[in-house]
């Protein structure tokens, strides 16, 4: 069964995972967040495979090879090229997220007014406190869909 991680990006160049993401479950509560979250416009989180977050260190295509990174592992996660090397289609969808910080101040009051209503789980609290402390930082955040 698939794994989302909602993840900090802490560093656009290079592009960095930050150590405090996490998983977010259960997959019914995160299914009723995303569903009250697409109706904000413009998206602040957009679900990416990440497998396809590494180029193919041949051909520069997106994804690589399983195993050369476990967002399950403890600390940062940096694509630096060193072993990591961003992909094409990672960095289209960095380029789709480059919002305003009132961009997502108005995103985060959309979806809170959605929790406030009774339409979101309370789980999502959580991943929503979360979210606004990361954005507050200065950061984006990302999700990421973990396959088996």
């Amino acid at each position: 069964m698939a794994r989302y991680w909602l993840a900090p990006v802490t560093n656009r160049n290079p592009f960095t995972l930050g150590g405090d993401r996490f998983i977010c479950a259960p997959e019914q509560d995160l299914s009723d967040f995303l569903q009250a979250a697409v109706r904000v416009r413009p998206p602040l989180l957009l679900p990416f495979k990440a497998h396809l977050l590494p180029a193919d260190e041949e051909d520069g295509v997106c994804g690589a090879d399983e195993g050369l990174f476990s967002l399950s592992s403890p600390g940062d996660i940096v694509f630096d090229g060193d072993p990591l090397r961003l992909s094409g289609c990672a960095e289209a969808l960095l380029d789709k997220q480059s919002g305003s910080q009132e961009q997502a101040d108005e995103w985060l009051e959309a979806i809170e007014a959605a929790l406030a209503s009774g339409r979101a789980p309370k789980a999502a609290r959580s991943w929503l406190d979360a979210i606004r402390q990361w954005l507050g930082r200065g950061w984006s955040v990302t999700l990421l869909k973990e396959e088996p």
